[in-house]
């Protein structure tokens, strides 16, 4: 199992750059956070879904996509750094 911490932003908060940002939205369903399970995009001022093009109008907030990519290869270069240790 894999645990990374990344930072959640208000759907209100847009990204703070004007190129397209692809990122993972979560929105809130009986007190739980759910992920949605497709990426969007950051486009005219809207999160549009990658798979069919919706708006997203249910999403409290946002994650750049790259940012857990990022967490991700980070925790798998040092699991596979504990790894090779072990075995030499």
């Amino acid at each position: 199992m894999l645990t990374t911490r990344i930072t959640w932003r208000p759907i209100e908060e847009p990204p703070e750059d004007d190129q397209p940002v692809t990122a993972i939205l979560a929105w809130e369903d009986d007190g739980h956070a759910l992920l949605e399970d497709v990426i969007h995009i950051w486009q005219c001022g809207h999160w549009i879904s990658e798979a069919d093009g919706a708006i997203n109008t249910r999403a409290r907030w946002w994650a750049p996509e790259s940012e857990l990519v990022a967490q991700i290869d980070m925790m798998l270069a040092h699991a596979g750094a504990g790894a090779r240790s072990e075995i030499e």
